[in-house]
């Protein structure tokens, strides 16, 4: 008999005749319990960090597409920053904000709004793609193929769309 094994075991290696086997009692401290510095001075290996190089998200698609995802929260990022300086120009005046509107005009801020603009799109279509490995729909016993969840996620886009234009013209 080992340690670790249901009580019947025990019960039938003995009504068979096998003699049982005594297991010392050894105190094991929870890895939880060990401080980082005594878990080091018990063990001689070191863990093993594989060098990394700079270019490994050019290793593969999956990696470019998660590289070029958070590369375009950088900058739209950088466009947020700049509405919410206007808010702070409108805030303080006619004056500044006349300034921040004029400072719009130029080749920076363009620019600067358009990459936005393509970086949004280039998020939410990588988003969209990932998002069905998040969400599993299930219908009966099967779950929904995944490009209805990427189609659902495009058609509320495009609500959502509709439902601002139409507020725009409103105005």
């Amino acid at each position: 008999m080992t340690a670790g094994e249901p009580a019947p075991r025990a019960a039938a290696d003995a009504a068979a005749g096998v003699p049982a086997v005594a297991v010392p009692a050894v105190a094991v401290p929870a890895v939880a319990d060990m401080a980082p510095e005594a878990s080091a001075a018990r063990s001689a290996r070191r863990p093993h960090h594989p060098p990394v190089r700079r270019t490994w998200f050019l290793a593969t698609g999956a990696y470019r597409a998660y590289a070029l995802r958070e590369a375009s929260s950088v900058v739209v990022g950088l466009f947020v920053l700049n509405l919410v300086i206007g808010l702070v120009s409108a805030h303080r005046g006619v004056d500044a904000f006349t300034r921040w509107v004029e400072l719009q005009r130029s080749p920076a801020v363009v620019a600067l709004t358009v990459v936005a603009l393509a970086m949004a799109v280039v998020h939410a279509i990588t988003w969209f793609r990932a998002t069905p490995a998040v969400i599993r729909v299930r219908r009966g016993r099967r779950h929904l193929d995944r490009r209805w969840v990427v189609l659902a996620h495009y058609l509320l886009l495009a609500a959502f769309a509709v439902v601002v234009l139409l507020w725009l013209g409103r105005s």
